[in-house]
């Protein structure tokens, strides 16, 4: 497959990942039209300053539009031409068959996981949860459904053991994923030839997003490393699990696995029973759980004392279990 001659980059979506290709695409000299949604455009991009996707934007002197559906909105019509490709980074927005037709097959997403393995989203929560190591990032044209386009450029790699929040992982895919965009613009310069590969829909599997808020209740009915790995899930950069100790909703971050070889009536699981300059020590029904902090919604620490239960009620765990996340543009 070759994309022709192409001067001009519809770049679709937010993100910090995002906002470094507005400055790649401006030093390799294509020109790009940013476009962003409402609902990412007040997201921190730059940790080291403390920016928004928007003042990042205004900083670097991007000119960008706001979109809140670009399948339907005529000054993005305006943008393409005949050389127009069209990028995508994280973008919120359903792209449908008439964007697609009007970039004539012209659009591309990049997405930071294995396809088909892992199509959707949740970041690497998912894979946190289920002690996947195994990591991957390509660049798919974009068609009808979610993550299912032939795939043009991919990058296999694993995960090392050491990482245990979606932080570390993030922080290494992001260069992963930066080489590759770097890859695929150069190869748009030299206008070379890309081989398209299908997905095989026999071996995919989707993964729906996450939220915080939603869906991070801890069942302390769980085993211990199951347990663990839910609680490393909606670590750094997110707010942390949730439960409740005493009627108070609180916060649980950073957590280790202190025993696996103990065993407790399943009526003892989330029972603290011992606390120290380490944290605190939760009795688990196949083991022992030392947590770190907790904290309550003012991110202060709360009153906890030996013998005090961390539990989860039924009806919220359901409600975590039963709400489908879905973020609008």
């Amino acid at each position: 497959m070759n994309f022709g001659e192409i001067d001009n980059i519809l770049l679709l979506g937010g993100g910090n990942i995002f906002a470094k290709t507005s400055l790649f695409l401006e030093k390799i000299n294509l020109h790009a039209n940013i476009i962003i949604s409402n609902s990412q455009k007040d997201e921190i991009v730059d940790d080291k300053n403390k920016l928004t996707l928007e003042q990042f934007l205004n900083r670097n002197n991007k000119q960008y539009y706001i979109s809140n559906d670009i399948n339907k909105d005529p000054l993005i019509r305006d943008m393409i031409n005949d050389n127009t490709l069209g990028f995508s980074i994280n973008a919120r927005w359903l792209i449908k068959n008439n964007f697609i037709d009007l970039l004539q097959g012209r659009i591309v997403n990049i997405h930071g996981a294995n396809l088909p393995k892992h199509r959707g989203g949740g970041g690497y929560s998912w894979r946190i949860m289920s002690d996947d190591r195994t990591a991957g990032v390509c660049i798919h044209l974009i068609d009808s459904g979610i993550d299912t386009g032939d795939i043009l450029l991919n990058k296999d790699y694993e995960f090392s053991k050491d990482y245990s929040k979606p932080i570390d992982y993030y922080k290494f895919a992001e260069k992963k994923m930066e080489a590759l965009i770097q890859t695929f613009f150069n190869k748009i310069i030299n206008k070379d030839n890309f081989t398209s590969i299908k997905q095989d829909n026999d071996k995919s599997s989707y993964w729906p997003r996450l939220s915080t808020d939603k869906n991070a209740f801890i069942n302390w009915g769980w085993s211990v490393k199951e347990i663990h790995r839910f609680i490393c899930a909606f670590d750094d950069p997110y707010g942390g699990c949730k439960t409740y100790i005493n009627d108070e909703l609180v916060h649980i971050k950073s957590s280790s696995i202190y025993s696996t070889e103990m065993e407790h009536h399943p009526y003892q699981a989330g029972i603290i029973i011992r606390k120290n300059s380490k944290g605190y020590f939760v009795a688990i029904k196949d083991g022992m759980l030392l947590v770190s902090n907790i904290v309550g919604n003012n991110k202060k620490s709360v009153k906890v004392r030996i013998g005090d239960r961390l539990f989860t009620p039924r009806r919220v765990l359901d409600q975590g279990m039963a709400k489908r996340i879905i973020y609008k543009p």
